[in-house]
């Protein structure tokens, strides 16, 4: 019954609006097996699972038998750990791209969707769910915030407390993507502000952004909400990619 109430609810929208019986990312008819507007095919394609990765920071960086990557080795991140839905290539690294910059509002649902079935698998539900923010300038001229449509579509999904408006960015930093490991850090020092300490004394967060390139910003955002009270910082990303300075 649930599968012929999916196939008719999918019919009647494909007649009112045709793109939304099509995949979200490739486009392709959509079947009573789609999961979030996305086709069996290329979900599976964005829920490839991590290998040898860091478990500190989720990069593709651990070598040998050790477990932690050299960058973590030498700077510890501000964050117990950061987990990652999959790698920044193929499928997700094109969802992600093309709901940050060209906004298809469309792809927030199977994004949330994939941060939300990778925490149910790593963290507990006690945490506050907190989104990267946007210097207020740059949050104006894109209209608006990925990492905070992504932190509410997540939330929805679990029923998880969200704290939304719990971390303020007060300084621009610019695009980071031409600066090294170390350069990264140092921009990004002091660039957040926790709004109201009440709301994170005591807590566990969890940091929910797009991508991990370095870990700088995550583990800025990280330092700050343990300076203002909280009791555990980890980090929630889609895509981690393999970035060395």
């Amino acid at each position: 019954m649930k599968s012929l109430l999916s196939f008719v609810t999918q019919g009647v929208a494909g007649l009112l609006f045709p793109d939304l019986n099509r995949c979200a990312l490739c486009r392709a008819q959509l079947k009573p097996d789609a999961v979030e507007g996305i086709c069996r095919s290329c979900l599976e394609t964005l829920t490839r699972p991590l290998a040898g990765t860091c478990q500190v920071c989720a990069r593709s960086s651990a070598r040998g038998r050790s477990k932690i990557c050299s960058d973590c080795e030498r700077n510890p991140p501000h964050f117990r750990r950061c987990v990652a839905a999959g790698k920044y290539e193929g499928g997700l690294r094109q969802a992600i791209h093309r709901f940050k910059y060209q906004f298809e509002r469309r792809l927030a649902g199977p994004l949330g969707y994939l941060l939300a079935v990778t925490a149910r698998a790593q963290f507990s539900p006690d945490y506050l769910a907190v989104a990267v923010p946007l210097y207020k300038s740059r949050q104006r001229m894109r209209g608006y915030n990925h990492s905070e449509i992504l932190a509410w579509e997540f939330t929805r999904r679990l029923g998880w407390d969200a704290g939304l408006d719990v971390l303020n960015r007060i300084k621009d930093t610019g695009s980071q993507a031409k600066l090294d490991n170390q350069e990264r850090r140092e921009n990004v020092l002091e660039a957040f502000l926790v709004t109201d300490p009440s709301k994170v004394t005591g807590r566990k967060v969890l940091l929910l952004d797009d991508v991990i390139t370095t870990g700088s910003t995550l583990s800025e955002c990280a330092r700050v909400l343990k300076l203002a009270g909280a009791r555990e910082v980890d980090a929630l990303v889609l895509a981690s990619t393999d970035r060395r300075s």
